[in-house]
């Protein structure tokens, strides 16, 4: 009996600590202090067109994977609960990153003043030090950098608003990779899935945006074999503007 009430007593311990540890990865962890300013912003569209009903609040993007997303001009980003398949949100989730800022640019390559006082000096000097070696306007950029300011793991990624005019071409959503023509991809939507995915696919080194394309294209191709069996998930970003919705 003593030894029987030792196995109970021992799997009731057990459990509790398996019930702590499930707790410890429901909720991320963040390794060090991070401002808790959440940037809201409202809406633009103006045809009454709705967003899909599980898009992610702010609250919930800083709450479950330490993200924020910092708007610009007229455009919009919002993000899906398919990111979850992505290696990047993953590891903000377990901890493994503190926070990543998604930064939408205005038509030039300038922050406006609220990312400028948010997002910090230390990203500030880098993202000028970027800006200085590109003659011309990038598309997209994932920046890794420790911030000696909050004392934290920081990813950025910067993508640029591409205007009403872009979005009205890009009328597809859920886009079909194979049969959808090109131009009909909204450039913006596509930029930031290109530069989530370089989180997981090569970093550096030859054919590393070669490499990092065909795996966004790969995903692309998967998120519309899911779509046609009735499960859009793998769209998981939006874009709104004054006269447009599109999931991609």
């Amino acid at each position: 009996m003593a030894a029987s009430g030792a196995a109970l007593a021992l799997s009731s311990c057990n459990k509790k600590i398996s019930e702590k540890i499930v707790e410890a990865t429901e909720t991320p962890v963040l390794a060090t202090e991070i401002p808790p300013f959440i940037p809201h912003y409202e809406r633009v569209n103006k045809k009454g067109l709705e967003l899909p009903e599980d898009v992610i609040s702010p609250e919930d993007l800083w709450t479950s994977y330490h993200t924020r997303i910092w708007q610009a001009g007229d455009d919009r980003i919002y993000l899906r609960p398919g990111i979850k398949e992505m290696k990047i949100f993953q590891d903000l989730r377990e901890g493994k990153i503190d926070l990543l800022d998604i930064v939408v640019l205005e038509s030039e390559n300038r922050l406006t003043e609220e990312q400028k006082k948010y997002l910090g000096k230390g990203f500030q000097k880098i993202f000028d030090q970027e800006i200085e070696e590109k003659s011309n306007f990038f598309s997209g950029k994932i920046i890794s950098f420790f911030d000696y300011e909050s004392r934290s793991n920081r990813v950025v990624i910067v993508t640029r608003q591409y205007g009403e005019d872009e979005c009205e071409m890009a009328t597809v959503s859920y886009p079909d990779p194979v049969n959808e023509r090109v131009a009909t991809w909204p450039t913006i939507m596509m930029t930031l899935r290109h530069e989530l995915q370089h989180w997981e696919s090569p970093n550096s080194g030859p054919g590393v945006e070669e490499f990092t394309g065909f795996d966004s294209y790969e995903k692309m191709k998967n998120a519309h074999d899911l779509y046609q069996k009735g499960d859009d998930s793998g769209y998981f970003v939006v874009w709104e503007t004054e006269n447009n919705v599109v999931v991609a």
